[in-house]
């Protein structure tokens, strides 16, 4: 069994914005398994997938980006899944959109949501997928918390969220390894 989790925000005003890619990659995964992660449990929104016959736990935390790992340690407990079994799915300035980057371990970079996880499971030695953003010269926190207006940024943006969810079918078909092998990229964003 594993936990599949996405960062982002509860909220009609969060919807398709960069600190949603997370979300959006885990509605992309239910919507490939034709299910829906809709119930309400752990201050977190969860579905169900199989995937090469391992069970996947989808989780869509309802506390904010900031809180994540509160609503993962809850998952992780009641379903006794290690951390070793965990993937975490989010945004990252860093990386250009229409790009993905796999770790298994590192800093929080500035991301708060990754920054409570490590907090949590007190621990930095997790999976990662990192959705590229790219990164404006405009404020920080309006950039993440707005949707791409160019079309071709969009576009790439969703490709890089359609990629995440690629990069969780090869992990379980494969591994983490193979994983990072194929889809890591040296493109990085201009700071």
């Amino acid at each position: 069994m594993k936990i599949v989790l996405g960062i982002g925000n509860i909220g009609e005003e969060y919807v398709d914005t960069r600190h949603n890619s997370g979300f959006m990659a885990i509605d992309e995964l239910a919507k490939r398994y034709q299910t829906s992660v809709d119930k309400k449990e752990f201050n977190s929104y969860i579905g169900k997938i199989e995937i090469n016959k391992e069970q996947i736990i989808l989780v869509k935390p309802t506390t904010l980006v900031n809180l994540s790992g509160q609503s993962l340690k809850s998952v992780m407990l009641f379903y006794k899944v290690k951390k070793e079994d965990v993937i975490i799915i989010y945004d990252d300035m860093d990386i250009l959109p229409g790009k993905i980057k796999l770790a298994k371990k590192g800093t929080s970079a500035g991301h708060n949501g990754i920054k409570n996880i490590i907090e949590y499971l007190n621990s930095d030695e997790f999976m990662r997928i990192k959705i590229g953003i790219g990164r404006e010269k405009m404020n920080k926190i309006n950039y993440v918390l707005t949707k791409p207006t160019d079309k071709i940024e969009y576009n790439l943006w969703h490709d890089g969220i359609i990629k995440s969810c690629d990069a969780v079918e090869h992990i379980i078909n494969h591994s983490f390894d193979s994983a990072m092998n194929k889809y890591n990229t040296r493109d990085h964003a201009k700071k």
